[in-house]
Order: C-alpha cells, then sequence, then structure tokens
C-alpha cells in the first residue's frame, strides 16, 4: 500500500450517529433554521443527512484510493468539486451538500499538504 493512501485513509472514517447528531445541530444553528420542527422530523431529517454522508464518504473512498499517487487523487477530487453545484431545495439536502463539499475541501486540502510535504523532502 503506497504510503498516501494509507495516511489519507483516516479521512475518510465514518463519523458515528452521535458525533453526526452534534454536528447536525451545531450545522442547522449556523445556518440560522429557524422554523420550529417536532424531534421526529429533525430525527428524520438528521437520519437521512447521515445516511448520505455515509454513502458518498464510502463511494469517494473507493474513488479516490483507487489511485497511488497524490496527483491522481488530486485531480479527482478536485473533478468530484467540479460536480458539486446542486445545492437543493429542502433543508436536508442543502446541509447534506454542505457538509459534502466541507469533505472534499478537507479531503483536497489533506492531499495538497500531503504533495507539499512530499515536495519539501
Amino acid at each position: 500500500m503506497s504510503k498516501i493512501v494509507e495516511d489519507i485513509r483516516p479521512a475518510f472514517e465514518i463519523p458515528s450517529f452521535y458525533d453526526m447528531f452534534v454536528l447536525l445541530n451545531s450545522k442547522y444553528d449556523e445556518l440560522d433554521f429557524r422554523d420550529n420542527i417536532s424531534d421526529g422530523e429533525r430525527i428524520s431529517e438528521y437520519k437521512w443527512i447521515n445516511q448520505q454522508v455515509r454513502k458518498y464518504i464510502t463511494k469517494t473512498k473507493g474513488i479516490v484510493l483507487n489511485h497511488k499517487h497524490q496527483e491522481e487523487m488530486m485531480a479527482e477530487v478536485e473533478n468530484l468539486i467540479s460536480k458539486t453545484e446542486d445545492y437543493g431545495d429542502s433543508r436536508k439536502e442543502i446541509v447534506y451538500n454542505i457538509l459534502r463539499d466541507q469533505f472534499l475541501n478537507e479531503l483536497y486540502t489533506i492531499i495538497s499538504l500531503y504533495q507539499e510535504e512530499e515536495e519539501d523532502e
């Protein structure tokens, strides 16, 4: 296994439902959603977002880690970022897509930093 694959593997760790729940509470506050929703509606939305995030991370892991060199990984992540224009029409879609974009941008940063370290050596 190449060193970069080993080093970026933690970026693909799936958050627990608890961690996701806490993150989503703060994300909803950050986005200033003001309507009152029942606990059941909130749980339903959070479960949907959690499920979508888990699927996306798993799918992206397969795509990105299929490459063994950081240049190829960066190109793949750039390609994925270029496809992220749609944000949806519902609160849960918007929050999911924001989290997806944050994940991709963080992944890109990690791979970029790895590339800079390689160049410095």
